[in-house]
């Protein structure tokens, strides 16, 4: 029960909505296709609206962040992904890192293993690899609210609090902009941020 709970608490965080990667249309991963994709995509979710256009927005970037360098090792993630919404994290945790041996610069495995060791409790492994999520894909919203649990969990709110902030610079409807202090919430965005 402990597990499910820690796992239901945390999916906002590091997880994706439910994504078969190997089912996901669009250009390889990698690719300069690929580049213009995310660069489309993350100009959309700043310049959204409303709620329902940035989750809109927010869901296409998961998408396109699970489409993995290869079929493969979208099977491999899809099955990783599987192994964490049943509580098998170890599993899970191998599982990626066999995928980051073969894929040493694929940001979506690191983020995942990330959320595995959180659910582990391991918070210096899941904040290691959240670096190197964040080295390879500095744009991660869902890797910096990750963190930014972390930091709680670790008492160390203000700390948490900037990361917020750092994050809803990328992501204005960020659904943990709340943390922030009602002063700088303008429109579900952060004060100073353009609409």
């Amino acid at each position: 029960m402990r597990h499910l709970r820690a796992l239901l608490l945390a999916l906002p965080l590091f997880a994706a909505p439910v994504v078969m990667a190997q089912e996901l249309d669009g250009p390889a991963y990698g690719s300069e296709a690929y580049a213009d994709e995310r660069e489309a995509l993350f100009a959309a979710l700043k310049s959204a609206e409303s709620e329902l256009e940035a989750r809109a927005a927010e869901d296409a970037i998961w998408a396109m962040w699970f489409r993995g360098p290869s079929y493969e090792i979208g099977e491999r993630m899809d099955v990783a992904s599987q192994r964490l919404r049943w509580g098998e994290y170890d599993a899970a945790r191998e599982i990626l890192d066999g995928i980051l041996v073969d894929a040493p610069g694929y940001s979506e495995a690191y983020n995942q293993r990330a959320f595995a060791y959180f659910l582990m409790g391991n918070y210096e492994e899941s904040l290691a690899d959240i670096d190197r999520t964040l080295d390879l894909e500095p744009n991660h919203f869902g890797a910096l609210s990750g963190q930014a649990q972390i930091f709680i969990r670790q008492s160390l709110i203000e700390k948490a609090i900037g990361v917020v902030r750092q994050a809803t610079k990328i992501h204005p409807w960020l659904r943990e902009r709340y943390m922030l202090p009602e002063s700088e919430r303008i429109d579900g965005r952060p004060e100073g941020e353009e609409l």
